[in-house]
């Protein structure tokens, strides 16, 4: 993942050519798909229009660039309709207030981070009225301009922290939160034979972070009191 603060700014290189062709200004993003759609650049003749590349023609984000294969995949944005409608739209997520929809406000957007295979966005970082929230991969509604409309609930973390999580994830966590402090009725051992946990000894949330098996779960479950 890439967090958006480390693509704005970074220069363009075509490999072929191996030319800088600008630096990215700003990130379009796709409402209905939750991802990014293009790149807008900004070159030494940006007075004579504004230009994008289509994150499907990325090679790579790296550190100190992002690559593509060759010049000519960067386009006038006055050329493509829905890059048009896109910058018209004009969605900022950082800075953006979070609401779900029952109207509860959840705080406001700090970063957020982008798959740099296919753009999607898979996590944001929220400065949250009781302290900070991570949203992962959540139920976007919709996007506004400086909002967010999402549709999942809270949990409570350790130290009073919330953190916004999908179903699945939220699901994960009740059944660890279930087995934190229960005893295992035998040892059980990973799929290597190395002992997750011995007869008698409490569940903790540190031997739960080793059990990546979703079926070593699964069998810690049944076999606690």
């Amino acid at each position: 993942m890439k967090k958006a603060h480390d693509i704005v700014g970074l220069p363009l290189i075509s490999v072929e050519e191996a030319k800088e062709l600008g630096q990215i200004r700003e990130i379009l993003i796709d409402p209905l798909e939750a991802s990014v759609k293009y790149l807008m650049v900004m070159d030494d003749k940006w007075y004579f229009g504004a230009k994008i590349i289509p994150f499907d023609k990325v090679l790579s984000i790296g550190q100190d660039a992002i690559t593509i294969r060759k010049a000519d995949d960067l386009i006038m944005l006055s050329q493509v309709q829905d890059a048009i409608e896109l910058a018209e739209k004009d969605i900022k997520i950082i800075g953006a207030r979070v609401f779900t929809e029952k109207g509860e406000n959840l705080g406001m957007v700090l970063e957020y981070y982008v798959n740099q295979d296919n753009g999607k966005i898979l996590r944001y970082d929220l400065e949250g009225v009781n302290g900070p929230i991570i949203m992962d991969n959540p139920k976007i509604v919709s996007f506004g301009t400086n909002t967010l409309v999402i549709k999942d609930a809270m949990i409570e973390q350790e130290e009073n922290k919330p953190q916004y999580i999908s179903s699945a994830k939220l699901f994960e966590e009740k059944q660890r939160q279930f087995l934190i402090g229960r005893r295992a009725k035998k040892t059980i051992l990973d799929n290597s034979g190395n002992v997750l946990v011995e007869e008698g000894q409490a569940i903790t949330r540190e031997i739960l972070d080793k059990v990546t098996d979703k079926n070593k779960i699964i069998e810690i479950t049944i076999n606690t009191v």
